[in-house]
């Protein structure tokens, strides 16, 4: 396989991602020069059915995959250096991807570097109310402001920090956090407030 580290392919090679039954998916290439010939999309977009006969019959009668699900999609050229295709997502699936170019009167394809675009397709109804919400509980405690330390004794925090102690305050609770789900739920969610949450970690998660 030849390679071009000068050809350059978006999404980038080696890019992971998920998208929705429905979504389009447009790549591009573009070439380090202007070059007569033609780009294509190497991919199994589309051939959902065939991967998995394939999957089944590597595991029921221990058949090689003969990677069937494979073809070519022409791209356009849109510019002296440059080519373009938007694939439609219409199946739910793991499917994979790479552009390469093809020189005029050659046999031999170019790749730009790195491995496979790997798309994870999912059913269009699952794109929406299904985020979910990690709450750092430990910070729903006297610390939520940052002021629990206002009015305490800050030489002796001084003085515990310098010998190496971490001082923090009292950690929150999960009735703390009882506390605030009707502001996260019933507004910073239903309002689309996601960057608004004031600690997102670990402990709890909320499914909306």
């Amino acid at each position: 396989m030849t390679q071009d580290n000068q050809i350059i392919q978006t999404p980038l090679p080696g890019t992971r991602m998920i998208r929705f039954c429905g979504d389009l998916l447009t790549f591009t290439l573009t070439l380090p020069r202007t070059q007569a010939g033609s780009a294509w999309v190497r991919t199994n977009i589309g051939h959902a059915k065939i991967i998995r006969n394939e999957i089944i019959k590597e595991v029921e009668k221990n058949k090689t995959p003969l990677g069937r699900a494979w073809f070519d999609i022409p791209m356009k050229r849109v510019d002296e250096r440059r080519f373009e295709a938007t694939l439609p997502l219409c199946e739910v699936g793991h499917f994979e991807a790479k552009c390469f170019f093809l020189s005029e009167n050659e046999t031999l394809p170019v790749w730009p570097e790195g491995p496979n675009v790997a798309i994870n397709v999912e059913p269009a109804h699952t794109c929406c109310s299904n985020i979910i919400y990690n709450a750092f509980v430990r910070q729903f405690g006297p610390n939520k402001n940052g002021k629990f330390f206002y009015g305490t004794d800050e030489d002796s925090i001084r003085s515990l920090d310098k010998k190496g102690y971490t001082v923090i305050p009292p950690s929150g609770t999960f009735r703390n956090l009882i506390q605030e789900l009707d502001f996260i739920i019933g507004g910073l969610v239903k309002r689309g407030w996601y960057s608004e949450l004031p600690f997102i970690g670990e402990n709890l998660q909320f499914i909306h």
